[in-house]
């Protein structure tokens, strides 16, 4: 994204220099799905980036840290692609969902419980993204569509992506929230 490219371009020209050259690997995450920090309460509904169309690649948090853990690894053993070739994308090839489409969900759900006056999804207001900036659309607003090549080369796999999917595991993640 927009939000990554000014400093993932500086740490890649420090690996790629000639002279005193810096073993160099950045680690994108997808969209990493678990508990966290909810602004839909706040507004009382679950919204989206104007209508919600977007859409990224997705990732377990057990999957993400697994795959940053085998890169590393491979770091230390000297087997890691570095440089302008150590960009490594962590993400499954499961079928991305529309923003929409999983906020929708967690509204539903949010809603049924009680913790929001609204059911559904709904576009924020410009009072919330306006000051959130380009970066905040690139985070929300915007389509990240990548392949796990590199890592997938490691012999990573997205093993826990596969068998529990993003819209699967919401309502046990949102309950956990509800807790905290």
């Amino acid at each position: 994204s927009i939000s990554h490219f000014l400093t993932s371009y500086q740490i890649v020209e420090a690996g790629s220099r000639k002279e005193n050259p810096v073993r160099t690997i950045i680690y994108f995450p997808a969209q990493i799905y678990g508990v966290g920090e909810d602004m839909s309460k706040k507004l009382g509904f679950a919204g989206t980036w104007g209508s919600g169309a977007n859409s990224m690649n997705n990732i377990h948090v057990k999957d993400c840290a697994n795959g940053l853990f085998l890169v590393l690894k491979a770091a230390l053993e000297g087997k890691a692609e570095e440089g302008p070739e150590g960009l490594y994308f962590s993400a499954s090839m499961e079928p991305r969902l529309s923003y929409y489409t999983w906020t929708k969900v967690m509204g539903d759900y949010l809603y049924e419980k009680g913790v929001l006056t609204q059911p559904g999804s709904h576009p924020m207001p410009n009072e919330v993204v306006d000051p959130l900036g380009e970066y905040g659309w690139s985070l929300l607003g915007g389509n990240q569509w990548v392949k796990p090549q590199r890592l997938a080369k490691l012999g990573w796999e997205p093993v826990e992506t596969k068998r529990v999917s993003l819209l699967e595991s919401l309502p046990g993640m949102l309950d956990v929230a509800l807790q905290g």
